[in-house]
């Protein structure tokens, strides 16, 4: 929360605040695609619901409302979920994931923690424990789970929740309540393993910006080092999104600054690392010794 000297720094700070919302309401407005849009929001707007317009009289913009069909609506929905996964760290689910893992790796009684587990789990999403708005939202999201485990298993499941005007306010809600189900299905099918503990990950940790990671096997791609199509600039066939998924299943990328320095990075800002326009950006403006020298080399040639 934030503290004011006195009233006149409050009314200054906010009208700043205000003026900001206004030029950025005015600079998305100029984007032509809803994607240029969804990733201006999700990079300076990521902190704002976009379930919610915002802006100030008939400057108001609210892209849920704006999407024209209703592919571009799922595409809202599943960039809110991105977004609410990237910013909300301190979602209960996160809390009981991390005490739950932490107390298996030391209990002789696995079956007895599971249990106690879920029971703390449902106690949180009961609307007779906690008669209050943000649980009942919480339980709408709880029974709308299926099983899934996708991005694209989570639109299908909440899409729903994106068109009453309740639903898009207690939208964060609901999906803490999906999350507290998607943990009590992960704690339910859990297997302690005799060695390697429950977290054990055998990707290769990498400690550079997703971004030049990126430029990095485009780099490589260019110079004939890789023979995948993903990276295949040179013909018509190119999907970041796909680059992205199979580097993350072999790479576990590390943030390198903000509050989530050390940790991996999220699917989303690696897609976006992969996406064309990103790659040429990060070449022309971030280049390094390495880089150069890599740029620099001669394409290698195939061997018959």
């Amino acid at each position: 929360m934030e503290v004011y000297k006195n009233k006149e720094e409050r009314l200054r700070i906010e009208a700043e605040k205000e003026a900001q919302i206004q030029k950025q309401v005015k600079e998305i407005s100029t984007l032509e695609t809803l994607e240029e849009k969804l990733e201006y929001w999700t990079t300076y707007l990521k902190h704002r619901s976009l379930f919610r317009g915002i802006g100030k009289g008939k400057e108001i913009l609210n892209l849920l409302e704006g999407a024209t069909n209703r592919n571009d609506r799922l595409e809202v929905v599943k960039a809110e979920i991105s977004r609410l996964d990237e910013t909300n760290k301190d979602f209960l689910s996160v809390w009981l994931k991390k005490q739950f893992h932490s107390r298996v790796a030391e209990t002789n009684d696995i079956e007895l923690t599971k249990t106690k587990f879920i029971e703390k789990i449902e106690k949180h999403i009961n609307t007779k424990e906690f008669p209050d708005i943000y649980t009942e939202y919480k339980l709408k999201g709880f029974y709308a789970y299926n099983g899934g485990r996708s991005i694209e298993s989570k639109v299908e499941d909440l899409q729903s929740f994106s068109i009453g005007l309740k639903d898009r306010l207690f939208f964060k809600h609901i999906y803490e309540g999906y999350l507290l189900a998607e943990l009590v299905s992960e704690i339910k099918t859990y297997n302690k393993s005799e060695e390697a503990g429950p977290t054990k990950d055998n990707r290769i940790e990498v400690n550079i910006k997703a971004e030049r990671f990126a430029a990095l096997l485009y780099i490589l791609s260019t110079k004939g080092v890789f023979d995948l199509a993903y990276f295949d600039f040179n013909t018509n066939y190119y999907n970041g999104e796909e680059t992205a998924k199979l580097c993350q299943k072999h790479f576990k990328i590390i943030s390198q600054k903000g509050k989530t320095k050390g940790q991996e990075v999220s699917f989303e800002t690696l897609k976006k690392a992969f996406k064309e326009s990103v790659i040429t950006t990060t070449l022309e403006t971030g280049i390094d010794n390495l880089f150069e020298a890599l740029v620099n080399l001669p394409k290698l040639n195939k061997t018959s």
